[in-house]
């Protein structure tokens, strides 16, 4: 069993120990190493403060305050292709410890955090095409074996969210695909990158996407990675991770996270990209906007911003709740909600700020073919 887990930030071309995390007594315990106090590299600045001293967090509680760690964690679709490897293994990764996941991540996790030691995996080379992949993802996904597991896992690059996908290399630069699975609708692909060209054209900073061919559906969704640039690494940190927020509940205000925001990147503009955001998947009917949805991004100067938006796209929700709340509502939001958490917030000029949101959306059923509109 690892008890002891060296942790490394890798960004600007330098690899710098950030500290040590232990496992004693059904207690985790983090120290920062002195050369990194000296770099004045904050990575998780609220929670976990570069000073010296020993952080403390109970064995269930890896989020506090171990978000920004956690963060390296995958979730839903990468943990249950872990599961499934770990499984023909005769393991069970519910008896792995914290520290046991992170040295599988290792050096594969989303960001710039990497850790040791880490566990060597052999995967196997075989290729194989978005659509046969959407096809082993379901078998995955209602329990059954698939041959397709390690290429998978080894192609999921840690990533996080419910929805099956890979990582892919094009012209030197990460891509993640999202394959389509029996849970999506099979123009979840083509709506999501309608969603993405909509909000590019509402102000809203998105990284570059695309529509991959499929021989079954009307195209798979792809996004570039913004946590990475080339070969080299971004150090990132979700606002669940960050704020401690559960993803899993509405647990989040947006009034809350756009002053998070101001603090930590010092710009209103970052905090008025928040601000679009919000007015977006109000106005879109994304209801999916939960904490890890959020993301911030720093260099290695410590200057923070709020990442490319990710993952908009129309979602049901849950009984029709969102899960970041708009003036302490999560469902039946009106512009008058919105005016008020912008006043709260000082966000200026947010009528003209509704209004572009709302020309852009407009496109949103001519572009994706579809027709479930919210403001449009």
């Amino acid at each position: 069993m690892i008890k002891e887990l060296n942790i490394f930030l890798n960004i600007g071309n330098q690899r710098r120990q950030v500290g040590q995390l232990i496992f004693q007594n059904r207690r985790y315990y983090f120290e920062y190493s002195v050369d990194f106090i000296k770099s004045d590299l904050q990575i998780s600045p609220f929670l976990l403060p570069l000073k010296t001293g020993v952080f403390t967090c109970d064995e269930n509680n890896f989020s506090n305050p171990f978000g920004v760690f956690n963060d390296s964690m995958p979730d839903g679709w990468g943990m249950l292709l872990l599961s499934q490897k770990l499984k023909k293994q005769n393991i069970d990764i519910h008896e792995l410890s914290f520290l046991e996941k992170l040295s599988i991540v290792g050096r594969n996790g989303m960001g710039a955090l990497e850790y040791e030691p880490f566990v060597e995996n052999q995967f196997s080379e075989i290729l194989s095409s978005p659509d046969i992949l959407s096809k082993e993802s379901n078998k995955v996904l209602n329990g059954e074996d698939s041959d397709f597991i390690e290429l998978m896992l080894k192609n999921s690059g840690s990533s996080c969210g419910a929805r099956p996908k890979i990582t892919t290399d094009i012209n030197g630069e990460s891509w993640i695909i999202k394959l389509i699975s029996s849970m999506d609708d099979n123009d979840a692909g083509i709506t999501e990158y309608a969603y993405s060209l909509a909000a590019k054209k509402a102000g809203i900073n998105m990284p570059e996407t695309r529509l991959f061919q499929s021989e079954k559906y009307p195209g798979f969704f792809g996004t570039k990675r913004f946590d990475r640039k080339g070969k080299c690494k971004i150090h990132m940190h979700s606002a669940c991770g960050l704020l401690n927020a559960d993803f899993r509940t509405p647990s989040l205000e947006y009034e809350h996270l756009i002053t998070a925001t101001k603090q930590l990147t010092k710009n209103v503009k970052e905090a008025e990209q928040i601000f679009r955001i919000m007015v977006f998947n109000v106005k879109t009917h994304n209801l999916d906007d939960h904490s890890k949805n959020f993301s911030f991004l720093m260099d290695e100067n410590e200057k923070w911003s709020v990442s490319p938006a990710y993952d908009l796209t129309y979602s049901r929700g849950i009984y029709g709740h969102r899960m970041t709340g708009v003036n302490g509502k999560t469902k039946d939001i009106t512009d008058k909600d919105i005016l008020t958490v912008a006043k709260k917030c000082g966000i200026e000029g947010a009528e003209n700020i509704i209004d572009e949101v709302c020309l852009a959306a407009a496109e949103i059923g001519e572009a994706g073919k579809m027709f479930k509109k919210s403001c449009f």
